[in-house]
């Protein structure tokens, strides 16, 4: 039982008598009403302080860190995973709950909220395992997924679980009816973390992922848009009445569980940090469901409301009234296409949320009249108080009208965005950018006018929020289409010392150099439930049992062959022959059957033998080829052209032919106008009484074959049952290039004498020595644990549009072998004006064409592989090889356990004969131009931006109000 666990436990013990005590109104002593969140706060730090002082003995420490990994890494590893974000979420409630309960200590309704809410998040941790052991005495962690090794990390997941703890904070507010401005300013900040958490995780998928794009509809980023709403909805309702902000604070509540069940109980497949613990899936989604409850069952104050603010048919409240309605029917409509996925997956459906191609198909056609109405709001919400209804009808009409224009030229292709999107996606554009254009043009007329007049009030504040979402609008607009395809990359490689022109901006590759990490990480193999692991467990066996068997059989056999000199026959490949004499009288038989007399010239002949298996007997046919000058009539050259063959008898003595110790006597032999070798026909040619064949083929005829003192009949018969097994074998072609492998590498004396898995092998059952009965229980003495380097990084320098780019490419051991993928991309972004030109620098691919097969893998998986295997025992290198083969080769077509042993030899031939090939092939970079992208960016900011200074202007504000009230009653 793990300390952390223990303390969790008087945690929960204190919360629960709390809240007992408050439930029986009898009210707790001051000084433990704080004890709740103090034990939360002390939890967490003892689980911080196992990351940061790497207590293997916790799992979660054991799963995302490394020996040798940094302080700052430590601390983010310790929320990478679904137990350490619900505890955060904890932390962040505590620390809440700590500041608002020494103000309302008094308020029994508020403490009880509130400690539940503590109660439930705790014992969410627990649930998904945050305080469980490894169980065993680790030597060194399995290190952290590679793509959250990235600075972003220090950001984004801790912006997201801020804002998850905060929004969560204003629910025990509402309930308690407490001072709405508590919850008014606890929902703004959770608006500011979670805008800044949307835009920085954004900005980390474009900067990091490698193909350009910063949204994709992953179910992760739609649930954060989804609370981005709610609370959006919750903040534009403070002017309508405290029924219509509640609504909005609980559809927030309701909208943080749906993420938090999305992103840690799992749904999403690009955020793959979560787990499907039922339980924690079935909590998550009955909270969210009572908010709903509690939202909802108040309709009816809430359309009061309402209808009370549109009495007065003011620009400003009909706009506000529009963002409203367009803001909660996008909430809907997300909202429930993400909790339909996620009850079908608690229900044990196997479903795919709507993201990418499928999420676009799905939202945009209802989101655009959505933001269409979003952006005729702006106008109306900004210069709407300076305006008259006409002038601001006349400026929206005008805009209907360009906009209809613009869609007319698109849909007669005179207008193109995009020439790679659809035809839709276009007119998509052009319906947005002439209201866009309004929105922008109104907002930047109020700000100048606003800053001309001096004026600062909570409008400006909103304003220049709203400005944020036009700009952030139009740069989707521009940018999306490119930023999101695939398809318009362009490919290239860079070669050390040059230059290229990478849609106008000029790139170098200046130097670059390799080394290993000094961080450690332990590969383990300690269960299948995993088919990476289970392919690298049964490649194990296979090597172990059946391919050592496969080389005994065939070092037997050959050692067999070598001694009686017949190896040669059973290779069907030509090899050089001695004749004892090159011209040989002879007589050969036409195709009537009448002789006559002829002089056969021999000339470069070679030994082909032809070896054939039938049932358990090799017959070995040995022909001739060479070049053939035959001196004979005319008749002779035309019975060879009517029948492709001329039977030859010698005269006088045989044909002798000398191969190693073989001799070879032929008494006749058929002439064949084909090459057997090359599979090709021949055309004899009769000149000056001579027929001359080159590349003929000659089939012996009642040949003998003399090896060492014993005379043999052609063609050959061998029955030999180790000979037989050992040419079936060789038959095989695969097996014959991983014969040929494990030569190259120095292995196969190791395989032959079986000592490659030994250990393992003596420990297996009798019952696990057949292959036809392995069952994953016989795979139990593969498992093995080794500690390797973490990380292999290639540093690269790029000179662009003189700027330094200082970048490392980097290959992670543990994300390969856990499905991840170990290797993580470069994206460098230059610059132009709104726009970047974004380039993305991968490793170059490692294959070895002077070997007989084509099989790939990166270059600096390569270089790892081959600097860590001094370090370790063949047996070692070869467990590594079958992990990161499966790892690497998971999910491609027609990939089995069989096929895992020959990849993960071929990574070990690489590695043991590895040098770099980018200065032969270069730095493989892709490029593509992104219109507008910087324009989200700058959206982001001033989005953000313009909340503060509301804040600041509230605050400002209640400070001069309560100024002003102590002058009063000083008088």
């Amino acid at each position: 039982m793990h300390y952390t666990f223990i303390l969790s436990l008087a945690a929960i013990l204190v919360l629960l008598i709390e809240i007992v005590m408050l439930l029986m109104k009898k009210k707790p002593l001051l000084r433990i009403i704080h004890l709740p969140s103090l034990m939360i706060i002390i939890v967490w730090l003892a689980y911080l302080f196992a990351f940061i002082g790497n207590d293997l003995s916790l799992k979660a420490v054991y799963e995302n860190t490394a020996e040798g990994m940094s302080t700052t890494l430590r601390i983010a590893a310790s929320w990478a995973s679904g137990e350490g974000a619900f505890l955060y979420v904890s932390l962040c409630l505590a620390v809440i709950v700590l500041i608002l309960a020494k103000r309302y200590s008094l308020d029994a309704k508020y403490l009880i909220w509130s400690n539940v809410l503590l109660l439930l998040f705790i014992l969410l941790t627990s649930l998904n395992g945050a305080f469980e052991q490894t169980g065993f005495k680790a030597s060194a962690g399995l290190g952290l997924n590679p793509l959250l090794k990235n600075k972003w990390m220090y950001v984004h997941p801790v912006l997201s679980l801020l804002a998850y703890g905060v929004t969560i904070a204003t629910i025990p507010v509402l309930l308690a009816r407490l001072n709405h401005i508590v919850a008014v300013n606890l929902l703004r900040i959770g608006w500011i973390l979670v805008t800044g958490a949307l835009f920085t995780g954004a900005y980390w998928s474009y900067t990091t992922f490698g193909w350009g794009g910063y949204w994709a509809w992953d179910p992760v980023e739609t649930a954060q848009l989804i609370l981005w709403i709610a609370i959006t909805i919750s903040l534009h309702s403070i002017s309508m009445g405290m029924e219509t902000f509640r609504f909005g604070g609980f559809i927030s509540g309701a909208s943080v569980y749906l993420a938090l069940f999305i992103t840690r109980v799992g749904i999403s497949p690009l955020h793959g940090f979560a787990n499907t613990r039922e339980l924690t899936g079935v909590a998550l989604i009955v909270v969210l469901f009572y908010l709903l409850y509690l939202a909802f069952s108040r309709t009816e104050l809430v359309f009061s409301e309402i209808k009370r603010l549109i009495r007065e048919k003011t620009p400003l409240n009909v706009g506000t009234t529009f963002n409203l309605a367009a803001l909660f029917i996008a909430f809907l409509f997300l909202f429930s296409s993400l909790l339909v996925h996620s009850l079908l997956v608690l229900a044990g459906k196997s479903v795919s949320a709507p993201m990418g191609d499928s999420a676009i198909r799905i939202y945009h056609p209802v989101l655009l009249p959505i933001v269409l109405l979003v952006l005729v709001s702006m106008p109306l919400c900004s210069i709407g108080r300076r305006y008259s209804w006409r002038t601001l009808i006349s400026l929206l009409l005008g805009a209907s009208i360009v906009s209809s224009l613009f869609v007319y030229l698109t849909y007669q292709k005179a207008l193109v965005w995009s020439s790679h999107s659809s035809l839709s996606t276009n007119i998509m554009i052009s319906l947005l950018v002439p209201f866009s254009s309004l929105s922008l043009a109104s907002i930047i007329i109020y700000l100048a006018q606003s800053l001309r007049q001096r004026e600062f009030s909570r409008l400006t504040s909103v304003t220049i929020a709203h400005l944020g979402i036009v700009l952030v609008v139009i740069g989707v607009l521009l940018s999306g289409p490119y930023a999101y395809s695939k398809d318009i990359f362009k490919t290239s490689s860079l070669q050390p010392g040059e230059s290229l022109d990478l849609q106008g901006a000029d790139i170098k590759l200046k130097e670059y150099s390799y080394f290993l990490s000094d961080a450690k990480v332990s590969i383990s193999m300690d269960n299948y439930d995993t088919t990476i692991n289970q392919y690298a467990a049964y490649a194990q066996y296979l090597m172990a049992i059946e391919l050592t068997q496969i080389v005994s059989i065939i070092e037997k056999a050959e050692n067999k062959l070598e001694n009686n000199g017949t190896k040669w026959m059973l290779e069907n490949q030509k090899i050089e022959a001695v004749l004892t004499n090159n011209s040989y009288p002879c007589v050969a038989v036409l195709e009537d059957n009448t002789t006559e007399n002829c002089i056969i010239e021999l000339n470069d002949i070679g030994v082909f033998p032809l070896a054939n298996l039938e049932g358990s007997t090799i017959f070995v046919q040995l022909l001739l080829i060479g070049n053939i000058s035959l001196t004979a009539s005319e008749r002779v050259y035309q019975s060879l052209i009517n029948n492709g063959g001329l039977t030859i008898n010698m005269t006088v003595y045989n044909l002798e032919i000398k191969i190693n110790n073989t001799l070879l006597e032929l008494p006749g032999f058929t002439i064949l106008t084909f090459n057997y070798e090359q599979h090709t026909f021949v055309m004899p040619r009769y000149i000056d009484g001579k027929i001359i064949i080159e590349g003929s083929t000659l089939i012996p005829i009642n040949g003998h074959l003399k090896i060492g003192e014993e005379y043999h009949n052609l063609p050959l018969t061998i029955n030999d049952p180790q000979i037989v097994m050992y040419y079936a074998l060789l038959t095989n072609e695969d097996l014959k290039s991983l014969i040929n492998l494990l030569r190259f590498v120095g292995l196969y004396g190791d395989f032959a004498e079986g000592k490659i898995f030994k250990e393992e092998v003596m420990q297996l059952p009798a019952s696990c020595m057949q292959l036809s009965s392995l069952t994953t229980e016989c795979l139990a003495p593969f498992k093995f644990s080794i500690v390797v380097p973490e990380s292999a990084y290639l540093d690269i320098n790029l000179l662009g549009e003189n700027k330094m780019y200082k970048s490392s490419l980097r290959f992670d051991v543990s994300g390969e072998v856990k499905g991840i993928h170990g290797l993580v991309p470069r994206v460098v972004t230059i610059r132009k004006g709104l726009s970047d030109v974004y380039i993305v620098v991968t490793s170059p691919i490692y294959l070895d064409q002077s070997l007989d097969f084509s099989i790939s893998y990166p270059d600096l998986m390569v270089y790892y592989v081959s600097m860590i295997k001094e370090t370790l025992s063949n047996e070692d290198i070869l467990r590594l090889c079958t992990l990161l083969a499966s790892g690497y080769y998971s999910g491609a077509p027609n990939i089995g356990p069989v096929d895992i042993v020959y990849l993960s030899m071929v990574l070990y031939s690489y590695a043991n004969s590895y040098s770099s090939v980018i200065d032969k092939t270069g730095l493989p970079v892709q490029y593509k131009y992104i219109p507008g992208v910087n324009l989200v960016w700058i959206g982001g900011i001033i989005l953000v931006v313009g909340e503060l200074l509301l804040m600041i202007s509230k605050y400002l504000f209640m400070e001069r109000k309560t100024n002003s009230v102590e002058a009063e009653s000083l008088v």
